[in-house]
């Protein structure tokens, strides 16, 4: 961190079925969470309540190091400046073709479900 402050929350991917993940609120299998961490609407994602949250403010001077695959949500406190690095990892490699092999394994499941008589 640069400057400012921000709000970090990590949650560890073994709970990504607390996150709902995977999302199929848009369509698509993309690695994202529609929970809102701050606000998380509790009859939408009941699930959330169970995660175990990991919380720290992220001051200027400091590193804070995110493991690959954990999810994470960021917000500024204040005005601030930030700089990132990203690098490939065997887990983040594995991550795209591990996406489009959800998205296909549910797009043969919906066209199953229609083809069967009702």
């Amino acid at each position: 961190m640069i400057s400012g402050r921000k709000k970090v929350v990590l949650i560890s991917p073994d709970q990504s079925d607390l996150v709902y993940y995977p999302c199929r609120e848009f369509g698509l299998n993309l690695h994202f969470s529609p929970v809102e961490v701050e606000r998380p609407d509790r009859a939408r994602h009941p699930r959330f309540a169970q995660a175990r949250l990991l919380e720290v403010v992220v001051q200027p001077g400091e590193i804070l190091y995110i493991p690959a695959t954990w999810w994470h949500y960021l917000r500024a406190l204040e005005p601030s400046i930030s700089l990132n690095f990203w690098w490939n990892t065997p887990a983040t490699l594995w991550g795209p073709p591990r996406h489009l092999l959800f998205e296909w394994r549910e797009r043969f499941r919906r066209l199953a479900s229609e083809r069967r008589p009702a």
